[in-house]
């Protein structure tokens, strides 16, 4: 009996040394007081059911989730979509989801077997298959790309897939060698084996070339439990397994001895259990998931969510790693301490799907946060700092002062309020004194003065005592401890002993409220007012800053010294900076404002380290990252959907640690911001075009498209009718870190030049689209601004009307050219017909002479009547190429002093000019012309009207409106519509132009202009430089052994310069007194001589000059010069 008791007494006391152990050891390491950042999704936010078995992630970025009941759901991190029998997902509850390495998401699901979702088709593998079972709660693909699927009562089946969409199973059960046929989940180990979760122990299945073996584990026997529901294996090849009622256990990895028999080395491999003694308190482990940090999670179905936590420890200069596990409950913000399943997205947040309470997002470390559910005395943290035993004070609104004791771990808080000696509860910031002779916590009281606090009683200070005033706003202790404090009045300086102050006026500061004081690495002391900066050396000199040095808005709340020793100023404008070492009388400048930052009003600031620094605002805080040079910063913003809750930052509560973290005092409660912790995703968001709309109406695009694209049902080279050219683009980023802050730029290439603006709009809509062919594209980024680098594109033509294409137009030019043509051939074939049987009947009646001469007046007067017929045909030819040509009056009312002088050298010509006006910006763009086609006369004439149509289909059918891209358009089309081929001999038909684009703005002109061996003059008005000359590309507008690209020329005018654009004709003309060309040079002078005059007094001056040159007398014919071409010249003021 004696024994007995001993014995009793002896497992009492191991009971005892146990669980002090696990209480002073484990528990502080394990059990954390403050909320995690966890964001949890419920029917209200749209998830369609609160029970999530299954998530998985596609390769598209979309979250799956497998529900109970309700069928498959698909989430963006935004909008959940569900997929059930009205889309072809016969499926009600899915208990398991993987996706395939052909993209395919499979679903097994509760009495309708496997579902195949291959972005067109939902297709089942069920009893049709062979499968008979009630649930299929796993699913797999092996290393060889067989599918897998452990069920509820069949045991393990292998599916075979024997075409596109026909598939077959093998089912290996308990008549085959399994323990038992409910397989809760399946894993491949490194190795190739296949290890079975069930009912049964757990079942090892060995792979063989034409068969298989199965080894057993039992529970009680070999292992813990009998009743195994899930697996993971960590990085080390190490085995964790999730039990019913015994928690999990481990199997350690593979002793890799090829020689033993499997079956051996299986049962010589460590177990290992896990339950409270180490830490792990959840039983029932429905789930384990190993995260891309190497750690495990663990859903448990009564005990919430135990994560596997790695701490780095060093002794004796050697770094060893260990775990802990670490317990989330709702008392840590979970949704529900249910848990079922565990998913980590691409983006490093952990997925969690609960039993009845539905989704949940555990966003990371990053943030930690306190309230009064944690013990604070207040929510409203005014004011943070550490002592130098490392405790840290606060300074709350109402609460008094609140010393923090182990924050990292379980927190714990004492308050001092009124009760202890305080002057009041509201607090508006305390400053620590880090020095032998003043290790006190000094704190200032709302309109109370100040308080010192040296561990054992408060001493209170106010304007009896020497205080410049009572009211308070920051308090700062220097490098010597004396204590500085600014008020609403000025700065009172206190050195244990006695008061000096200063007011702001003395300061000749023209504000009130001294609202942050700091020290620089020199010495010197900061004062930031509400009307300026205020700088004191400690040899009595203050310096002010204002305006004048470049500081525009003067309301200070903040100031931080920047690792460079320049001065950074928080003010209600953005953030200025105060440069050292700058000679220039401007020492200020602002830096940035909220078009950069969340917010102009900046509260607080500190720098994290020398690249980083951090901004406090009232709309969340700022992190501005520098370069390596100091030079240029991009901007990243936190807010409450990043998991930082407090929001509003209180001015200057604003703290560094020695960790290196971060402490901010909102409006909420206290955060910790662990940068270490801090995601650096540096990836885009996935985007992909997820619908398109006609006129606003969802179409079935199988109805327009022959074949359609997986997965959003978009049309395969879809070819749309001249009237649908209204279409509506959806689109959808994934990137599950934080969605709403989601950015989208779209272009339309065809319709649009460069990338619209940034926007959170997800939609982009295009109406009245012209004829053409179109690439849609879509670009977007995430919270960290990374921009796709590859957009998503999709393309589609809208056919022009069968009237208005281009096979139209040259059908009609070649029409009216071969009617002309035929016109000609018969009528000079009837005047060859007519002309013999009149020399028949000259010889047949020589004797009659009379006669003769009579018949012969009249065949006369029949051939002048077939000349007068010809002659008509060219005259309507001119009239059709005169009523193609602009008006004259068209020009003058867009161009007033202008001036066309347009003198053709036959009836037609090959010579015209060309003018149109477009809106660009809702301004007007003049587009004018002057252009010289091959030939003169009638074919001139007819390559005329091909090349206008041309120019007019480039700018109003294309909406082409450069110069340079007009021209290479109208060449594409010049060699398309005459079958140009280039080769040696072939026609090269084609034409030489100047073509400009003239746009107003204000007293300047953007001109721009293109040629094609047609320079441009310009005569300037008021520079030095009177002429210049603009030159023309070498080469014509047609085919010809050089057809690169012709250059865009842009040149900015002023109103009363003028510019001419010509044809040679007129330079070409023979004439004068020895008979020679009029020349480009004699051209030039001409030009300059009249510029001044009005424009149709130039016009006329220059008609002059051409009449007086040809009027000469050629001394090969004596007869006045012909002219030899025709001739354009165009001349414009602006």
């Amino acid at each position: 009996m004696k024994k007995t008791n001993n014995i009793l007494f002896l497992r009492f006391l191991l009971f005892v040394f146990i669980s002090l152990f696990v209480a002073i050891f484990l528990l502080p390491i394990s059990v954390f007081s403050q909320r995690n950042n966890f964001q949890n999704f419920s029917l209200e936010s749209g998830l369609p059911q609160s029970t999530v078995y299954s998530i998985i992630q596609d390769k598209r970025g979309y979250l799956w989730l497998g529900m109970d009941g309700g069928g498959l759901c698909r989430f963006d991190g935004i909008k959940f979509k569900t997929f059930n029998k009205k889309n072809g997902f016969s499926g009600v509850t899915v208990r398991s989801l993987f996706e395939d390495s052909k993209g395919r998401i499979w679903a097994g699901t509760k009495d309708e077997g496997i579902i195949v979702y291959d972005g067109y088709t939902f297709k089942n593998i069920g009893k049709n298959c062979g499968l008979v079972c009630n649930t299929v709660l796993s699913l797999i693909e092996d290393k060889n790309g067989t599918i897998w699927a452990g069920t509820d009562d069949a045991g393990l089946i292998k599916i075979i897939e024997m075409s596109k969409d026909s598939f077959r199973v093998e089912i290996i059960g308990t008549e085959k060698g399994l323990s038992n046929n409910s397989v809760f989940k399946i894993h491949q180990d490194k190795e190739g084996h296949l290890w079975l979760a069930t009912f049964g122990g757990l079942n090892i299945v060995t792979l063989l070339k034409d068969t298989f073996k199965i080894n057993h584990l039992r529970g009680g026997r070999e292992i813990p439990s009998d009743v195994i529901l899930s697996i993971e294996e960590d990085n080390n090849g190490t085995l964790w397994f999730g039990t019913l009622e015994e928690g999990v256990f481990t199997i350690a990895p593979s002793s890799k001895d090829g020689s033993q028999d499997f079956g051996l080395e299986l049962l010589s491999r460590k177990v290992t259990s896990y339950d409270k003694l180490n830490g792990f308190y959840a039983k029932k482990i429905w789930n384990i998931y190993l995260s891309s940090k190497n750690e495990l999670w663990f859903a448990s179905v009564n005990n919430g969510i135990v994560r596997q936590r790695f701490i780095k420890q060093t002794k004796d200069s050697v770094s060893t790693s260990n775990f802990v596990f670490e317990n989330y409950t709702v008392n840590e913000g979970l949704p529900s301490n249910q848990t079922l399943s565990l998913f980590e997205d691409n983006t490093g947040n952990i997925w969690i799907g609960t039993s009845g309470d539905g989704l949940c997002k555990f966003m990371g470390d990053m943030f930690s946060h306190y309230s009064e559910k944690d013990g604070l005395a207040s929510n409203k943290i005014q004011g943070i700092d550490q002592d130098i035993f490392g405790n840290f004070w606060f300074a709350t609104g109402g609460g008094g002062l609140v010393k923090g004791e182990k924050i990292t771990d379980k927190p714990v808080f004492t308050n001092y309020t009124i009760k202890d000696g305080l002057l009041g509860n509201s607090l508006l910031s305390v400053a620590t004194g880090k020095t032998i002779t003043n290790k006190n916590i000094w704190a200032v009281v709302s309109d109370e003065g100040i308080t010192k606090f040296d561990g054992k009683k408060f001493t209170n200070y106010t304007d009896t005592q020497g205080l410049l005033d009572n009211s308070v706003y920051c308090i700062f202790v220097d490098k010597n401890g004396i204590i500085w404090c600014g008020s609403k009045d000025g700065i009172s300086r206190f050195d244990g002993v006695k008061f000096l102050s200063m007011d702001l006026e003395t300061m000749k500061i023209n504000g009130k409220d001294v609202n942050s004081i700091i020290q620089d690495k020199k010495g010197n002391l900061w004062f930031g007012t509400r009307g300026g900066l205020a700088k004191y050396d400690g040899t009595g000199k203050i310096t002010t800053f204002d305006e004048v040095e470049g500081l525009l808005h003067k309301e200070i709340k903040s100031l931080v010294e920047g690792p460079n020793g320049n001065i950074w100023i928080g003010t209600n404008g953005g953030i200025y900076m105060y440069d050292v070492k700058t000679l220039s009388k401007i020492k200020i400048h602002n830096v940035a404002n909220d078009s950069l930052l969340s917010s102009n009003s900046i509260r607080s600031m500190i720098f994290e380290n020398k690249q980083n620094m951090i901004i406090g605002t009232d709309k969340g805080f700022d992190k501005i990252i520098f370069d390596k040079k100091g030079d240029n910063f991009t901007v990243r913003s936190y807010n409450v959907s990043d998991g930082f809750l407090g929001m509003e930052c209180n001015d200057n509560a604003i703290y560094k640690d020695k960790e290196g973290n971060i402490w901010f005092g909102t409006v909420k409660g206290l955060t910790r911001y662990s940068c270490e912790f801090d995601k650096n995703n540096v990836n885009s968001p996935k985007t992909n075009i997820t619908s398109i709309k006609l006129n606003y109406k969802e179409v079935n695009w199988k109805t327009k498209s022959d074949s359609i694209l997986p997965w959003f049902n978009l049309p395969n080279d879809l070819e749309l009718s001249f009237n649908e050219n209204h279409l509506t683009f959806q689109v959808s980023a994934i990137s599950l870190d934080n969605p709403s802050k989601i950015r989208y730029s779209f272009l339309l290439e065809g319709w649009e030049e460069s990338w619209s603006l940034p926007t959170n709009q997800s939609e982009r809509d295009y109406s009245v689209l012209p004829p053409g062919t179109y690439t849609f594209k879509v670009i977007a980024a995430g919270a960290n601004g990374k921009w796709n680098t590859e957009p998503a594109s999709f393309t589609f033509t809208i056919n022009p009307p069968w009237y208005n294409s281009i096979w139209f137009y040259t059908s009609c030019v070649i029409f009216i050219i071969i009617c002309i043509f035929l016109f000609i051939w018969v009528r000079e074939k009837n005047l060859k017909r007519e002309k013999k049987i009149l020399e028949l009947k000259v010889k047949q009646r020589t004797a009659e002479v009379v006669m003769q001469k009579e018949e012969i007046e009249k065949q006369k007067e029949v051939i002048e009547e077939k000349n007068k017929d010809i002659t008509d045909s060219i005259n309507y030819a001119k009239r059709i190429q005169h009523a193609i040509l602009p008006e004259i009056e068209k020009v003058k009312r867009a161009l007033p002093e202008s001036f066309i002088f347009f003198l053709p050298r036959d009836i037609v010509s090959g010579d015209f000019y060309w003018f149109n006006e477009v809106v660009q910006n809702n301004e007007p763009v003049y587009l004018l012309a002057a252009a010289d086609c091959t030939g003169h006369g009638v074919p001139g004439g007819f390559m005329s009207m091909l090349n206008n149509s041309l120019l007019n289909q480039a700018v109003n059918e294309k909406k082409i409106i450069l110069p340079n891209k007009i021209l290479n358009d109208v060449r594409q089309g010049i060699i398309s519509a005459l079958k140009q081929t280039g080769d040696s001999g072939s026609q090269k038909d084609g034409m030489d132009i100047a073509l400009v684009s003239i746009k107003y703005n204000n007293d300047k002109v953007l001109l721009q202009y293109a040629g094609a061996n047609n320079s441009m003059y310009i005569l300037h008005k008021q520079t030095e430089t009177l002429f210049d000359e603009i030159f023309p590309d070498k080469m014509p507008v047609a085919i010809s052994d050089r057809l690169q690209d012709f250059k865009n020329n842009v040149v900015e005018l002023h109103k009363g310069d003028l510019f001419y654009i010509f044809t040679d004709g007129f330079a070409d003309q023979f004439g004068g007194i020895q008979g020679k060309k009029f020349k480009y040079s004699r051209f030039k002078e001409l030009l300059v001589s009249i510029h001044e005059k009005p424009m149709d007094e130039q016009r006329n001056e220059i008609e002059k000059v051409f009449n007086d040159w040809t009027n000469n007398i050629n001394p090969f014919d004596n007869k006045p010069f012909e002219q030899i071409d025709d001739i354009l010249i165009i001349g414009v003021k602006l």
